[in-house]
């Protein structure tokens, strides 16, 4: 088992972050555990592949993601490396992100 950090945002109050750790066999099994237990989520952030991604809802036209360098790119706003919009589920959208990272 691998331990993972989520930082998680929730859509009514965008500036109170939630971060928690989770222990699962894969970072697909850890989507599964944040889809079941944040049905409102705004942002998901975590480190992969020395890569710093964030995932966000984008009105009703799914998800987005951007791909980072460093977390202090994302917290400076700068711009991302790589990033792309996901008209899927949330899991297809860290899907997506992974194989990019």
């Amino acid at each position: 088992m691998n331990t993972y950090e989520i930082r998680i945002t929730n859509v009514d109050d965008h500036s109170d972050f939630h971060t928690e750790e989770k222990e699962a066999s894969s970072l697909g099994a850890v989507v599964d555990i944040i889809q079941e237990a944040y049905t409102s989520v705004a942002n998901i952030e975590f480190r992969y592949n020395n890569k710093y991604i964030v995932i966000f809802e984008a009105s009703d036209e799914g998800y987005m993601y951007d791909i980072y360098r460093y977390k202090e790119d994302y917290e400076a706003g700068k711009k991302s490396r790589d990033g792309s919009q996901c008209t899927s589920t949330l899991s297809n959208a860290i899907e997506m992100a992974l194989s990019q990272a």
